[in-house]
C-alpha cells in the first residue's frame, strides 16, 4: 500500500478517489484551500480521519508516495513546488482516474457536453440495485448514496471530461455519449475527441441519434460499434416514445416497457434513455431495468428543490453552459404560476468569453418578458486569467430583449434586492458551475426570505 497527497481534496473530482484509495488500504492526506468552509464535502473528509493541512508545502514530505493534483490547481502552488523538489511521483487527478477506469475487467465511460454526471448516476445506481455491486466514481453527490462514488468491484462506471481535453485517457469497455455542444471548447475540437472516444471504445458506444452532432460521428469505420438512442430519429436503436413531462417526474415507452423516472425535463428523459440502452446492451432485462430506475433519486444540484416560503420556491441547480441553462428553464418555467427568477453565475473569463453568445441567447430565447435575470460577477477559481469580460457585459445585453436584468458585484448584496421583488407564486433558481458555495447560497436564499 502507498501514501497518497491529493492537492486540492475537497474537490468533487478529487474526493472520491482519495475515499477509494482509503478504502482500499491506501494512507490518504491532502490540502485544500477552500478547507474548513461550512460545505458537506469538508465534513466527510473529517469523518474519514483524512489529515488535511494548508496549501503552503507543510504537509508533504519524503513519505509521500504520489502526489495527487487537480486541474484546477496551478504549478507555482507551493504544494505543486514541494512535491516537485523532493521528486515526488505527481498524477494529474484525470490520470488517476482514467488509470482505475482501463484496469477494470469491464468499464462504462460517460462523455458528453451534458448530462454526464445524471446518468452516469442512473447507470452506477441502477447497476447497483440490480447487485453488480459496481464501482462508480462521479461528477456529482448522488442523492440515493449522498455521496460522489460508490466502491464496489463489479463493473466500473465514471464520467468522463472532455472540458480539459481528458477524455482521450479513457479506453473504456462501453462508452456513452449523451450530446455535443459547445461548451469549454469548439465544436471542431469536442467532434475530434468524441471521434476518438468511439475509436478507442473497446466494444459498443451508445450515441445521441437526435443530436446533430454525436450522430454525425457515425462512419464506416465505426457504424457496427455504435448504438442509438433517441425520441425524434425513428432509426434509433432504443427510440422513446408516449413521452410524459411533468412537474417533478417524467416517463416514456420503449420496446413496450413503461419507464418513469422522478425527474423533470426533457433532457432527463434522454438521459435515462441512454442509460436503459447501455444496461441492455450489458445484458439487463428491460422490465427489471425500468424497476431499478424508479428508485433514482437524482443528482444534487440537478433539478434541486431547497424549500418554499409564502408560496416562492427555491430551486438549485448545476446548469452552467447556454444549453443546460435552457434546458434547466424549460424545465421549470411551464410550472411557473408567477414570474421564473434565475440567478446565474457564470464561471471562468475563458468559459464566459467564448459562450457569451449563447448564454445570452438561452435566456432570451426561454424567458418572459415578466421574468427576471440576476447574475453576480465571474467566478474566479484562482490562477492567472485575463480579465476582459464581466457577467455585466451578459446581463446588459439580456435587458436589450425586454427581460429584467441585475447584475452584482458581490453576490451577498441579491438577499435583499430578491426579498424586495420576489411574490408569491415566483420560483428562484439558482445556476452555475465550479464553485461549491452555490448549493450553500441556494439555501441561504431561502434563510433570508424567511426571516
Amino acid at each position: 500500500m502507498a501514501k497518497y497527497f491529493f492537492c486540492g481534496i475537497g474537490g468533487v473530482g478529487m474526493n472520491p478517489l482519495a475515499f477509494i484509495l482509503k478504502e482500499q488500504g491506501n494512507e490518504i492526506i491532502g490540502s485544500d484551500r477552500s478547507y474548513k468552509k461550512n460545505y458537506g464535502i469538508y465534513k466527510t473528509i473529517d469523518d474519514a480521519n483524512i489529515k488535511v493541512f494548508p496549501q503552503d508545502g507543510s504537509g508533504i514530505d519524503e513519505s509521500v508516495d504520489f502526489f495527487i493534483v487537480s486541474t484546477a490547481v496551478e504549478e507555482d502552488n507551493l504544494d505543486y513546488q514541494k512535491a516537485l523538489k523532493l521528486g515526488i511521483k505527481i498524477i494529474k487527478r484525470p490520470e488517476l482516474l482514467a488509470t482505475l477506469i482501463n484496469e477494470s475487467p469491464k468499464s462504462i465511460a460517460v462523455g458528453g457536453t451534458s448530462g454526464k454526471t445524471t446518468t452516469t448516476g442512473m447507470i452506477g445506481h441502477m447497476l447497483n440495485i440490480l447487485n453488480n455491486n459496481p464501482l462508480v466514481i462521479n461528477g456529482g453527490i448522488m442523492t440515493n448514496y449522498n455521496q460522489t462514488y460508490l466502491n464496489g468491484n463489479g463493473i466500473s462506471v465514471a464520467e468522463a471530461d472532455e472540458s480539459n481535453g481528458t477524455i482521450e485517457l479513457y479506453e473504456p469497455t462501453y462508452s456513452l455519449i449523451s450530446n455535443i455542444s459547445l461548451d469549454h471548447k469548439s465544436l471542431e475540437e469536442l467532434l475530434e475527441l468524441f471521434t476518438n472516444f468511439i475509436k478507442k471504445t473497446e466494444k459498443k458506444c451508445v450515441l445521441n441519434a437526435d443530436c446533430k452532432f454525436s450522430f454525425g460521428l457515425i462512419n464506416d469505420e465505426n457504424k457496427d460499434k455504435v448504438v442509438t438512442f433517441g425520441i425524434e430519429n425513428d432509426l434509433a436503436d432504443f427510440n422513446a416514445y408516449s413521452i410524459k413531462l411533468g412537474a417533478q417526474s417524467s416517463g416514456f415507452s420503449l420496446k413496450g416497457v413503461d419507464f418513469t423516472i422522478n425527474m423533470a425535463g426533457i433532457h432527463n428523459i434522454y438521459n435515462a434513455l441512454s442509460a436503459v440502452a447501455v444496461l441492455n446492451i450489458n445484458g439487463y432485462e428491460l422490465e427489471s431495468i425500468a424497476n431499478a430506475l424508479r428508485s433514482f433519486k437524482g443528482i444534487k444540484r440537478r433539478m434541486e428543490f431547497i424549500g418554499s416560503f409564502n408560496e416562492i420556491d427555491v430551486i438549485d441547480d448545476f446548469a452552467h453552459n447556454p444549453d443546460k441553462i435552457a434546458n434547466a428553464i424549460n424545465s421549470v418555467k411551464p410550472y411557473c404560476e408567477g414570474r421564473l427568477i434565475t440567478i446565474f453565475q457564470p464561471h471562468g473569463f475563458a468559459p464566459t468569453r467564448l459562450m457569451k453568445d449563447g448564454y445570452i441567447e438561452s435566456f432570451v430565447s426561454t424567458l418572459s418578458k415578466n421574468d427576471i435575470v440576476i447574475m453576480p460577477e465571474i467566478y474566479y477559481a484562482g490562477g492567472q486569467v485575463v480579465r476582459d469580460i464581466s457577467a455585466k457585459d451578459l446581463t446588459s445585453e439580456i435587458e436589450k430583449s425586454g427581460i429584467k436584468s441585475y447584475f452584482f458585484e458581490n453576490r451577498a448584496d441579491i438577499l435583499a434586492v430578491l426579498k424586495e421583488i420576489a411574490k408569491p407564486k415566483d420560483k428562484i433558481m439558482v445556476m452555475g458551475a465550479r464553485d461549491n458555495s452555490l448549493n450553500e447560497f441556494a439555501k441561504e436564499i431561502l434563510e433570508f426570505m424567511e426571516n
